[in-house]
C-alpha cells in the first residue's frame, strides 16, 4: 500500500497573485543581430562602396497560360477528387507551379477535377486540361 502525504499551504488572495512587474527587453539599435555570423557587420546603405540596387523600368513579361503547359495522366473522382498533373498529385483548391516564360514560376489553382478533365485557374483565366489516354 502506498501512503501519500500532502502539505496544505495557506490560500493566497487575488492581490498576492497579480503580476507586480512585467519583464521586457529593449535592445539598442546598435546591437548585433544574433543570427548573423560572428564578426559580420551589416554595411551601411550610405557607405561608399555599398552595393546599389539597380531599378529597371522594364515592362512585365506577359504570363503564358495555356493547356499545353500541363499534362494530366490520371484522375480519381472519389470522395476527395485528385489528379496527377505534370507527375504530381493535386487536389481541388491546391496551387500548381508552372513556368510561364518569365523569370520565375507562377502558380495556378486546381479549380475543378471531373472525369477526364481538370480545370485550372490563373487570375481571371481558366483552362481545361483533358486527361491523356493510351494511344
Amino acid at each position: 500500500m502506498i501512503a501519500g502525504f500532502a502539505v496544505l499551504a495557506p490560500a493566497q488572495t487575488v492581490e498576492e497573485l497579480k503580476i507586480k512587474e512585467r519583464s521586457s527587453f529593449r535592445a539598442p539599435v546598435t546591437l548585433r543581430n544574433p543570427f548573423w555570423p560572428l564578426g559580420w557587420q551589416k554595411p551601411s546603405p550610405t557607405a561608399p562602396g555599398a552595393p546599389t540596387v539597380a531599378r529597371s523600368a522594364a515592362t512585365p513579361v506577359p504570363v503564358i497560360f495555356k493547356p499545353d503547359l500541363f499534362t494530366v495522366t490520371s484522375i480519381s473522382t472519389g470522395a476527395v477528387p485528385v489528379a496527377v498533373i505534370n507527375g504530381r498529385i493535386y487536389g481541388e483548391g491546391e496551387l500548381i507551379s508552372f513556368n510561364s516564360g518569365g523569370p520565375k514560376p507562377v502558380s495556378a489553382q486546381v479549380y475543378a477535377i471531373k472525369d477526364g478533365m481538370v480545370t485550372l485557374r490563373y487570375q481571371d483565366k481558366t483552362v481545361n486540361v483533358f486527361q491523356k489516354g493510351p494511344r
